[in-house]
């Protein structure tokens, strides 16, 4: 995959571009296009593949500037003509030779050598990569991953003779086997990345943007699991425990919904529906199930017939609080679905009307030629909506979705 990026960043990006800021947005989105034709990466990794673009853009001009430049500064006769092979236009090449040899690129050029020189313990790894180097030598390896990631480290410098160069590095390396030797015998205790092996052995701190022994695209947040204050200590025991306890009641919860769900499908009440708001409504009809849960209110999932049957309830309008009658459910099962000589309209419940608290209200179904108003039904059988109805003990249940 990164050899498919390092050709798509030679052929789609100019060398003439001095740098990747300079080179149009819309050949980058090119390069993204043309990658995902071959592989199939989530869109997450669209910078980590653009930045990969780079790098190897950059390393296809050093290696132009070092081969046919630099190594022909005494024939300037040779530097007119493009470099065959490299499908590169004579246009593109000119621009390209006098950017390379004028004096902001050379004043440049001898910092960035200032600062390679900086690392003394360059890896030989070539284009391997950690992650792959890891798992050539995996029987080296242990279950302790400070150890393993300061053997990888070590090894990583060995030159093809299988040897350490250099009197530093061999220090190091020793250093870095008794740390090893002391973690294993229980005699080191590591406190945080600030005290692994590897730190402890070079004496310098983990950079904040990577993670030494590890490879690329790992930041310190990924690898030792911790904030942006990584560099004081690893995760707390307390941390860790707060975070045992948020797991196990999210498990909790979630056997909860199960269960729920098969109550549901049970009981043949599969429609559920979710807005563009998150919010859910369940139809939970006819239920036998109880023993539920939620914010502490303990509710009953029943069916309304049975709960209500001679129950003394709060007949309102517009409201919960709008109580115009109270009254006692008279409900009907199987068959008998009908009042005053006309089906029961849907989602509503029979009920005989005791005491009248507003006599004028209007009946929300009134009876033809008979009632019309709440004093008028006192006494008498209305139909009246069921989530209008409130059950004077204040009981909690759960009708079709809803909690009363």
């Amino acid at each position: 995959m990164q050899s498919y990026i390092g050709v798509l960043s030679r052929e789609k990006i100019r060398i003439s571009y001095k740098n990747w800021k300079r080179v149009p947005t819309d050949v980058k989105e090119l390069i993204w296009e043309s990658f995902n034709l071959t592989y199939n990466v989530d869109t997450t990794w669209k910078k980590g593949c653009l930045k990969s673009a780079n790098n190897k853009w950059r390393q296809y001009k050093t290696h132009l500037t070092r081969t046919f430049i630099l190594s022909k500064l005494d024939k300037p006769e040779e530097l007119n003509e493009p470099p065959t092979g490299y499908g590169i236009s004579k246009d593109d090449w000119s621009s390209f030779v006098i950017n390379r040899m004028s004096d902001d690129f050379i004043r440049l050029s001898d910092q960035q050598k200032e600062r390679r020189k900086m690392n003394i313990y360059p890896h030989r790894l070539a284009r391997k990569g950690y992650a792959r180097f890891a798992e050539e030598i995996a029987a080296e390896l242990c279950d302790d991953d400070e150890i393993n990631r300061a053997i990888i480290w070590k090894k990583g410098r060995l030159n093809k003779e299988g040897r350490f160069e250099g009197d530093d590095l061999t220090e190091r390396v020793d250093k870095i086997d008794a740390y090893i030797q002391e973690k294993q015998e229980r005699k080191l205790k590591i406190e945080g990345p600030k005290d692994g092996i590897l730190t402890k052995a070079l004496e310098t701190e983990e950079h904040a943007g990577r993670v030494r022994g590890i490879g690329g695209h790992i930041t310190p947040t990924i690898y030792f699991n911790v904030g942006r204050n990584w560099k004081g200590s690893d995760v707390s025991t307390e941390h860790k425990r707060e975070l045992m306890e948020a797991k196990k009641k999210i498990s909790e919860q979630d056997a909860r919904i199960k269960k729920l769900e098969a109550i549901m499908y049970k009981n043949g009440a599969c429609d559920m529906s979710i807005d563009d708001k998150g919010s859910c409504s369940e139809k939970l009809n006819q239920m036998n199930e109880s023993d539920m849960k939620h914010d502490d209110v303990e509710l009953q999932i029943v069916s309304k017939f049975d709960v209500l049957q001679g129950k003394q309830v709060a007949l309102t309008v517009e409201g919960s609080k709008n109580i115009v009658a109270y009254g006692t459910v008279v409900c009907v099962k199987g068959e008998d679905k009908m009042i005053h000589g006309v089906p029961l309209p849907h989602n509503c419940i029979r009920v005989s009307i005791d005491e009248a608290v507003d006599k004028s209200t209007p009946l929300l179904v009134p009876i033809p030629s008979e009632c019309e108003t709440i004093g008028d039904a006192v006494g008498t059988l209305v139909v009246w909506p069921e989530h209008f109805i409130v059950k004077s003990n204040e009981v909690h249940v759960i009708f079709d979705g809803k909690l009363n």
